[in-house]
């Protein structure tokens, strides 16, 4: 059985005032994250080096593939990243 953290102890396990953190919080209250999200609303330009290094600090992010529209209304795929779970013991930066 999973022992579920709270969302203090989720934000403790990273450095706060990095985009990690930033990525983290993201994440927990939106649901999810694509790449476009993170560099309009956090600055974020690599978001998947920053799921790297979540998941180097043990946490476990589920990608999923959706299709959407650009802004010529022709069909383009991203990743919407989720945090699934949390394994304490991690190499948290």
């Amino acid at each position: 059985m999973t022992d579920w953290l709270t969302y203090d102890e989720l934000m403790n396990s990273v450095n706060q005032g990095t985009q990690n953190a930033d990525v983290l919080d993201y994440m927990i209250q939106n649901d999810g994250i694509t790449s476009r999200e993170a560099y309009k609303n956090l600055g974020v330009t690599r978001l998947s080096a920053r799921i790297a290094d979540l998941k180097k600090a043990g946490f476990e992010i589920e990608v999923t593939r959706i299709s959407t529209l650009n802004r010529r209304k022709k069909k383009v795929f991203c990743n919407v990243y989720r945090l699934a779970e949390y394994k304490e013991g991690g190499d948290a930066e």
